[in-house]
């Protein structure tokens, strides 16, 4: 526990509208072996029942086994794949071979934003595709160089900013071919406000209703 708390860190977000009496939403995180957990109950919860909440949080970050179990059980819903399910590359190919036969992908997200190689899961086949957000990869131009030396689908995907930041990922979104996956663009309405008076928006769930760059540099 010790180890846990010299990494906690407290964070309170607003909401976008009132629940449960409360504006402001608070969690603590902190990163564990496997890597950052939260742990948010309510704040009229007592201490037996913040407990579960706090045992969860110390359970979170999959094993290989706990993630194909996850996978048969949620299988019925149609997943078009499976995102990050286990902390490592290798861990990743481990999965990825168990789970072949159900046709579901395994995608890559943390392994290539945070890895020191973001090619190395492509080489090791590790995944079926990438996820890729353009700020971790240092901008439009390196991420499409992964995306192109990767050789693997992707998805483009936000890490919750404004409208500037969404349009850097609608844009790297647009200039990369084929798209075959959905993107995770549709972000801006989870903010309480933004830096435009119009935010940029999804417009029925496939373009956005705002500027765009023509080129990027």
């Amino acid at each position: 526990m010790s180890d846990l708390l010299d990494t906690a860190r407290v964070v309170s977000l607003p909401m976008t509208s009132r629940f449960r009496g409360i504006d402001q939403r608070e969690a603590l995180l902190f990163r564990g072996p496997q890597g950052w957990s939260e742990f948010s109950p309510f704040v009229e919860y007592g201490d037996e029942e913040a407990s579960t909440w706090l045992m969860a949080a110390i359970d979170y970050a999959w094993t290989v086994d706990e993630a194909e179990r996850a996978v048969h059980a949620l299988a019925e819903f149609d997943l078009a794949y499976v995102e990050q399910p286990c902390a490592t590359a290798e861990e990743l190919g481990d999965l990825r071979g168990r789970i072949a036969y159900m046709g579901i992908p395994v995608a890559a997200d943390e392994s290539v934003r945070k890895g020191v190689d973001p090619l190395a899961v492509a080489r090791a086949g590790s995944a079926d595709l990438l996820v890729i957000k353009a700020q971790p990869m240092e901008g439009i131009s390196r991420a499409l160089s992964i995306v192109n030396d990767a050789g693997l689908p992707v998805v483009v995907s936000s890490a919750l900013e404004r409208s500037v930041g969404l349009a850097m990922r609608a844009h790297l979104a647009a200039v990369v071919v084929p798209l075959e996956f959905d993107c995770g663009l549709a972000t801006a309405p989870l903010l309480a406000t933004d830096v435009k008076s119009s935010p940029l928006r999804a417009e029925a769930g496939s373009k956005f209703d705002a500027w765009m760059p023509t080129k990027h540099c």
